[in-house]
């Protein structure tokens, strides 16, 4: 049977871990991670097209049509591989950008296994992994499908598995540009050596974190608002701070107590992508 339409969800991630090991010659940087999934997700939807048109239905604030990586991804699939079909993508939005919860490359990757199924074009995972390290460095973690140990730019995945608790997402609604913050001179290469059998979340950092800290004071006082409840976190390079429960119901006792100028969302930890799931059913 041809399918012609999906609806998938596109999800949010979070770095337990990020050390930066040194800069390449490419621009980017070799790092050390720990992703994991989260069960809060963009939603997608794809309808197949007969032309060879790209169409995004959903207008999408502050960025540039060409620049947006849906876009990029569906483009650059269809060039290197001749496709002569297109596709609608309507896309209803609820991970923040620049929030450290990998939002604009999940999507990409949901973009790049969506088309894979509706274009028929029968890629292997290692292959849209190749493709969507092109686009960025954490896309090939969401077409991965299971949490992971990241090496090289993230894109070396050795699949974890992981406590799956419960998160309180804590986010001051700020923007932060990950390319400022891999260009801060205040950026050292890590000292730490983690390795995937090391690993250890009470010990876990995010070389990013004191920078964040230093340069954006509304988050650091929330970070400090919140060091004698729980141990708060700042995930990849973005603005969200983050704390690890046991219980839903924990997590919602401390949500309720946020700023109000915050956004906050409790979620669960996952091993496995919800949008793998979706596609294997």
């Amino acid at each position: 049977m041809n399918t012609t339409y999906l609806s998938l969800p596109s999800p949010a991630k979070v770095n337990l871990q990020l050390n930066i090991i040194n800069k390449r010659a490419d621009g980017y940087h070799n790092i050390k991670t720990v992703f994991q999934y989260l069960d809060f997700c963009d939603h997608f939807t794809f309808n197949l097209r007969q032309d060879k048109n790209i169409t995004l239905k959903t207008p999408m604030i502050n960025i540039n049509h060409n620049d947006n990586l849906i876009i990029k991804a569906a483009t650059l699939l269809q060039q290197q591989y001749q496709c002569n079909h297109g596709v609608e993508i309507s896309i209803d939005k609820n991970i923040p950008m620049g929030a450290g919860l990998g939002g604009g490359s999940s999507n990409a990757a949901t973009t790049l296994l969506a088309l894979n199924y509706l274009w028929g074009l029968h890629l292997t995972k290692p292959q849209l992994i190749d493709i969507g390290s092109k686009l960025g460095a954490d896309v090939p973690f969401f077409i991965f499908g299971h949490a992971a140990f990241g090496e090289g730019i993230g894109d070396i995945l050795s699949p974890m598995v992981l406590p799956e608790k419960w998160y309180l997402l804590i986010n001051p609604n700020i923007h932060i540009s990950t390319s400022k913050l891999y260009n801060s001179p205040k950026l050292k290469p890590s000292t730490r050596n983690i390795t995937i059998t090391s690993f250890n979340i009470d010990t876990a950092t995010n070389d990013f974190e004191p920078i964040i800290l230093d340069q954006y004071p509304q988050i650091a006082d929330i970070f400090n608002w919140l060091q004698p409840i729980s141990s708060p976190r700042i995930t990849g390079s973005g603005s969200t701070i983050y704390t690890i429960f046991d219980t839903r119901e924990e997590a919602s006792t401390i949500a309720a107590l946020a700023p109000a100028f915050c956004s906050t969302q409790v979620v669960k930890g996952l091993n496995t992508s919800p949008l793998h799931n979706a596609l294997a059913n």
